[in-house]
């Protein structure tokens, strides 16, 4: 029977509490005993010289004793592991439970009766009378009502739900101990409930796609259920091992097409759980964890060919990596588990540049088949360095340490080459002869990196400097990995919509790149939407890498890669650009910095954009405007970045008392507003030259862009300047975003649709004159917040009006030559 509200309510946690305690101690005084059975009687037994039939019975008899002991002891230990297991699960879901009733439910003015039912403390429907339910805002506030009460309902359910579950592994666990025989100690069969689930899965997964829709439900449940849990996932992983746990997930994407909704939803949620489960099987710092070794021997399996629907003639083999990379495309991992998979894996690639594409199944019955069923990031799966780089793109460590420059060499099977790698398997062990005939290097402190990457003898391929170097090549092959047979010739339908869906294809590629390099330069995941999430001060690693994005990028034969252009003419690499607008967002201060203000305060190490001011700098920003995502996160940027900058120079001029000359003080003004102003006025002329000369993109899309950059409003104020303290909290206050997002919103959103035939210099002037209005906007408001008085916040605002338009009028002017004419002063 499951538990009720009340149940876990009332739990009496007290007699637990005891039992935990007393097993312990039992567990150590057995423990004690098996030792003295063990180092004593056995021992004294063992050594004794004694003879004949009796001293035969009397040693069995002493060792079977001592054995005895020790059982007893592990039998003990175990009972007391899980019952404490138990307990704590209970204390913690109870004390949620008493935290929701007496503090979450109201403060959103709901209450909880005893038997866990959740009503409106005052409901507006018995309180509101005929006239007030009229009221315009009545069912806003009846919705509101609504969702709190849901909201409530919900935690409730979730955390009985939790402690009825761990009620179930506990009497599970125990059961299993325990036995049959009540008088019968034996070593306990697991040391936790994880390991009791594990089990479970462990033989559910054995089954591949053998395995009933119902058992592949129940494994999804389990691996869900438990996929934090260091104990499941550790003895999940374990238990299968790491060339099974490879196979096992290729059996299941084998005949997942097709089949039941019930097993393409299992398959589909294994996908994201075992990605998860593996990040945390795989983290060094959980107990337990998996091995140095049965990570090696998953790098050995993934540079192995697996045997998938094994019994056919013609069956099809992929590479482990091209398996495993879909489930890693789910998950946070630890660098020292992923970069050398990741490393491993580009290694395998950069000596064999088609060992992914010759894998991709071109026969029946396997035509249509996905090694990526979720369909995350688009493609097949194929490829396996798409799913290792979205991997990447959701571990900021890993990704920052695959990019650093420095190739960690391995060999074919994934044996790091270190120093003992040479002195154990290679002739005439570790010596400057052998790194060069392996193409090694050897830093001050004797680490070992590969010089460069070449494709092996007979293969053609390009040698790149690193891997950064390798995956922005014009030439590096984001190939079609999709399983799917050409149309016939002549049929030009068919031939159009396949072109279409090999170009779609081929996007998920540079698509998952952009999100690693965005994760390696920011320091989080590139899909954290966490809008309060502060930017993480950049490293001298993270910097240096953006400084090479810029310059890569700004390039002309780089910006090329990532041109937007109609009818499928864009670069190879323009799928990334929203990425490269988001990381142009993180340093906006980088790169406010970099067009002349030096003044300005970068947010950690500088990314030294100011050596790629005049060219590169520019290039950049005028090829990823164009992308409509990226445009909304450049320019809630720097209206964020402008206003706290601003802010910055009042603080300053308040906290000194007012004394600092308020000329100067002006000046200061200008020069922080100028640099944003440049940077709004080249991504506006890159939008204006998306709608109005290429036609890539409309207004709808641009200010589509704007609402999914907002975030980077909240990201941006308060970074460096010292915002207000509100209610304790000092944090920046709400109507500070918010009116920077309504800045934006008003200034920079814009519906042409009834002024088509402008031209583009009409329309950069007249965005000009609101980029202005709205540098004006960032300068007040960000005076406003430092207490200026009203005649101030104008000076501040006529300071910035004036410096915007100048740098706007420079910013179109460099992005591309178009030169509207100044704005008139009368």
């Amino acid at each position: 029977m499951a538990l009720s509200f009340d149940d876990l309510y009332q739990l009496p946690l007290s007699g637990m509490k005891s039992a935990v305690d007393d097993w312990a101690k039992m567990a150590t005084h057995l423990q004690t005993l098996a030792e003295e059975a063990r180092d004593g009687m056995r021992a004294k037994s063992e050594k004794a010289s004694w003879a004949g039939v009796n001293a035969d019975v009397s040693r069995t008899f002493i060792s079977k004793t001592a054995k005895e002991f020790d059982d007893m002891a592990k039998s003990a230990k175990g009972l007391a592991q899980v019952i404490s297991e138990g307990y704590e699960a209970f204390k913690k879901a109870q004390d949620d439970l008493k935290k929701v009733v007496d503090e979450e439910a109201p403060a959103r003015r709901v209450t909880v009766s005893a038997t866990g039912t959740v009503r409106a403390s005052k409901p507006l429907a018995e309180n509101v009378d005929a006239a007030g339910k009229h009221d315009p805002d009545y069912q806003l506030l009846v919705r509101k009502e609504q969702q709190d009460i849901a909201y409530i309902e919900d935690r409730i359910r979730v955390l009985v739900e939790a402690a009825d579950q761990a009620d179930q592994d506990v009497a599970k666990t125990l059961r299993a101990n325990l036995g049959d025989d009540p008088y019968q100690a034996d070593a306990p069969k697991y040391g936790s409930t994880g390991e009791m689930n594990a089990a479970r899965a462990v033989e559910i997964a054995t089954k591949g796609d053998g395995a009933t829709d119902a058992e592949l439900k129940e494994l999804d449940g389990l691996v869900h259920d438990f996929r934090n849990s260091p104990d499941f996932t550790t003895a999940f992983y374990q238990g299968l091992g790491p060339e099974r746990s490879v196979e096992f997930f290729a059996d299941l994407t084998l005949n997942s097409e097709g089949d039941s909704k019930t097993r393409i939803a299992a398959v589909q949620g294994l996908q994201k759980d075992l990605g998860f489960a593996l990040a945390t099987a795989t983290d060094p710092d959980h107990k337990p964890h998996l091995s140095e070794k049965w990570q090696t021997d998953l790098r050995k399996v993934g540079s192995s060919l697996v045997d998938v629907d094994t019994g056919r003639r013609a069956n099809y083999q992929p590479y482990g990596y091209q398996v495993l990379s879909n489930i890693l495309r789910y998950g946070e991992y630890d660098r020292r588990f992923l970069t050398p998979i990741a490393e491993h894996a580009a290694q395998l690639q950069a000596a064999d540049p088609d060992i992914w594409k010759r894998s991709v199944p071109q026969n029946e019955p396997y035509i249509g088949l996905s090694l990526n069923p979720t369909g995350q990031g688009g493609g097949s799966g194929f490829n396996a360095m798409t799913g290792i780089l979205e991997g990447l793109g959701h571990s900021p460590e890993a990704s920052k340490d695959f990019f650093d420059g420095k190739m960690t060499p391995y060999d074919r099977d994934g044996q790091k080459m270190d120093k003992a790698y040479f002195e154990r398997q290679v002739g005439g062990g570790y010596s400057t002869a052998n790194l060069d005939n392996w193409n090694l290097r050897e830093d001050a402190d004797w680490n070992i990196y590969l010089k460069d990457l070449k494709p092996m003898d007979g293969l053609d391929g390009k040698t790149h400097a690193d891997y950064f170097d390798m995956f922005t090549d014009k030439d590096y092959d984001w190939f079609d990995d999709r399983s799917e047979t050409a149309p016939q010739i002549g049929d030009g339908d068919a031939q159009d919509a396949w072109d279409k869906a090999a170009e779609k294809a081929k996007e998920s590629g540079p698509d998952a790149l952009g999100h690693a390099l965005e994760s390696a330069v920011s320091g989080r995941a590139y899909d954290d939407d966490t809008i309060a999430t502060k930017p993480i001060p950049h490293s001298e690693e993270q910097s240096q890498l953006m400084h090479r994005v810029v310059e890569k990028f700004g390039s002309d034969s780089g910006s090329e890669l990532i041109a937007i252009k109609p009818e499928g003419k864009s670069g190879v690499l323009a799928p990334m650009n929203d990425s490269l607008g988001n990381m142009t967002a993180e340093y906006m201060r980088d790169f406010q910095k970099g067009m002349g203000a030096s003044r300005i305060e970068t947010h950690g190490v500088d990314a030294g954009l100011s050596d790629l001011n005049g060219g590169p700098l520019l290039n950049f920003l005028g090829s990823v405007g164009k992308d409509p995502d990226a445009y909304g996160a450049i320019i809630n940027a720097q209206q964020a970045t402008t206003t706290d900058l601003i802010n910055g120079v009042a603080d300053k001029y308040v906290d000194g008392g007012k004394q600092q000359d308020f000329g100067d003080v002006r000046q200061d003004v200008a020069t922080f507003t100028k640099p944003g102003a440049t940077i709004a006025g080249i991504v506006t002329e890159a939008r204006a030259e998306a709608m109005y000369v290429e036609k890539t993109a409309g207004d709808k899309d641009f200010n589509d862009g704007l609402k999914n950059g907002a975030k980077w409003a909240d990201r941006g104020f308060g970074v460096i300047s010292k915002p207000l303290e509100a209610t304790g909290v000092g944090a920046p206050l709400a109507w500070v975003v918010e009116d920077i997002k309504e800045s934006v919103t008003e200034k920079y959103g814009k519906d042409s649709g009834e002024e088509a035939d402008k031209t583009v210099n009409n329309y950069l002037e007249d965005r000009r004159q609101v980029s202005a209005l709205a540098a004006r906007d960032a300068a007040e408001l960000g005076a406003r917040e430092a207490g200026l008085s009203v005649e101030e916040q104008k000076k501040f605002g006529d300071d910035a009006e004036d410096a915007a338009n100048a740098g706007s009028h420079e910013g179109t002017s460099r992005g591309g030559g178009y030169n509207p004419p100044p704005k008139s002063k009368g």
